[in-house]
């Protein structure tokens, strides 16, 4: 005869083997499918970070608390501590800056102007 406390446990290790038993089968699904590589996406990062970081700092400023922040003009300038006319003219330079810097890059497809007038 078994100890309680030993009983107990094997009749729970059989209930739960008894459990998996019953259990219907469950089909895997789509288990071919391979996993995406994200390899492209962590090189393309690498290059846009050092490309920002090859700006001057309040071009990058400008260009990070506007395009990647999305923040108003307005907003920038405060941050920054210059005019609204500062913030544009540094986003601009700063965003032909990373146009050359990118385009130079084989990961980054060249950036066109598709003909829009502004």
């Amino acid at each position: 005869m078994l100890p309680p406390a030993c009983a107990e446990w094997l009749n729970r290790s059989i209930n739960r083997w008894r459990w998996r038993a019953r259990r219907p089968e469950q089909a895997l699904g789509d288990h071919d499918r391979v996993a995406r590589d994200h390899a492209d996406g962590v090189a393309l990062r690498e290059v846009v970070v050092g490309a920002l970081r090859a700006l001057p700092a309040r071009q990058r400023a400008a260009v990070v608390f506007r395009y990647l922040e999305d923040l108003p003009i307005a907003d920038v300038a405060a941050a920054m501590g210059c005019s609204e006319g500062a913030v544009k003219s540094h986003a601009a330079r700063g965003l032909a800056r990373l146009r050359e810097v990118l385009a130079e890059s084989s990961l980054v497809m060249p950036i066109t102007d598709s003909g829009s007038s502004r």
